[in-house]
């Protein structure tokens, strides 16, 4: 009996053990967020579930404001950073609706190359000519 309680003792350490070295081989998913203004457009973006060093960002919102009573129109877009190859920059998202307005996409991104970061960038454009940007980037 005392023996089978020692081995119930001695089994339970051991799967304890290997639950938190397992905890801390895998780095943590975490949220975080990045911003740019420039004359006439907002833009951020709030990333979550992402793992520095991954391929995947599962959740990406961008969010886009017009700031301008000006004619133009506004953009935004999603960066993949990468420090060994290339960043990969997404589509962007364009908002028409004017001065005061603003809006946001839910989306995911996959980057061929290892991640060491995100960016956002926001821009103003007339037609298909951008006018000015902000960039704001996020290295880990």
């Amino acid at each position: 009996m005392r023996w089978r309680n020692r081995f119930r003792a001695l089994a339970t350490t051991t799967a304890l053990t290997g639950l938190i070295l397992v905890g801390q081989a895998s780095s943590p998913a975490f949220a975080v967020a990045a911003g740019c203004t420039a004359t006439g457009v907002s833009g951020t973006v709030n990333v979550d579930g992402y793992t520095a060093g991954s391929h995947n960002y599962p959740y990406v919102y961008l969010s886009l404001a017009d700031t301008a009573a000006d004619g133009h129109h506004v953009r935004i877009r999603f960066i993949s950073l990468s420090a060994a190859g290339p960043h990969t920059y997404y589509p962007w998202h364009a908002l028409y609706d004017g001065n005061g307005t603003s809006t946001g996409w839910s989306t995911s991104a996959y980057s061929a190359a290892t991640t060491a970061g995100f960016a956002v960038q926001a821009a103003v454009y007339e037609g298909d000519d951008q006018i000015r940007y902000c960039t704001d980037y996020k290295w880990y």
